[in-house]
């Protein structure tokens, strides 16, 4: 608004402020048009050229140390960039076995959350979603995950674990495994295949379906309560039919875990 004093056009203060304002030139207007350029080109120079490797190792070695229980190496780290690393020769040691994933993907993105691709010859992998659901998909060769032990064969499965809250065991989930081909797991258990179905919940494990195939056929249901802090001293019942030399016989079984596994 305009005020006349002694014959002189004179802006009120608060007009005064305004214009003041309007005619301040922002930040971008200050830098000139090869400067927006030059910056422009520094932060694409950073993204593309930042050795990321130094990130994933040092990722590496943290999730190495959260674990102390097992121990991770590997032989060398393929490539990398922001959102996933390729590794070779991972080695993973818990008590006394060692795994072995020959290459390993590792990618962060959206949907999943994770993804991580073992490469044995098949390929299986593991992802988180969102709603902590965490799932491992896919076909793995035994002979080249466990060198150290007397097993062979492929496996294939199907899981997919939901938990409450990260740090406890899962609250639900379902497992599918498979062999269709002949599985070694020791010098003396050798199967010609199997195959499970499996559903959790809680602190139970229902078994939906498990055969067997070669040196007997068998075919049964069951559940397993499972002791989290302690797996091998899970408790287990089944129930079905074997057959051996052509005739067929019901049976009823219970036990825990760690009777079932092979010894050396």
């Amino acid at each position: 608004m305009f005020m006349i004093f002694r014959g002189k056009t004179s802006l009120s203060p608060s007009d005064a402020a305004s214009v003041s304002h309007r005619s301040r030139p922002g930040l971008i207007k200050k830098i000139p048009a090869w400067g927006l350029l030059f910056l422009f080109g520094l932060l694409l120079g950073i993204f593309m050229f930042f050795p990321t490797q130094i990130l994933w190792e040092r990722g590496f070695r943290e999730a190495d140390q959260r674990v102390p229980e097992m121990r991770m190496s590997r032989e060398s780290l393929l490539d990398s960039g922001w959102t996933g690393v390729r590794m070779q020769g991972v080695k993973i040691s818990h008590a006394d076995s060692t795994y072995v994933l020959p290459v390993v993907r590792v990618r962060l993105g959206l949907s999943p959350l994770i993804r991580i691709e073992v490469d044995t010859g098949p390929k299986m992998v593991l992802g988180v979603n969102r709603g902590r659901e965490v799932f491992l998909k896919g076909e793995a060769d035994l002979a080249q995950m466990i060198p150290d032990r007397d097993v062979e064969g492929l496996i294939r499965a199907d899981v997919l674990a939901v938990f409450d809250s990260w740090g406890q065991p899962p609250a639900m989930g379902r497992a599918e495994l498979e062999s269709s081909s002949p599985l070694a797991l020791s010098r003396d258990l050798r199967l010609d295949g199997f195959f499970l179905e499996a559903a959790l919940r809680e602190e139970q494990l229902e078994i939906l379906q498990l055969e067997l195939k070669e040196p007997a056929e068998l075919e049964c249901t069951g559940s397993v309560a499972l002791n989290w802090s302690s797996p091998l001293e899970s408790t287990y019942r089944v129930q079905g039919n074997i057959s051996l030399g052509g005739g067929s016989t019901p049976f009823e079984q219970q036990g825990r875990i760690k009777d079932l596994l092979p010894t050396d």
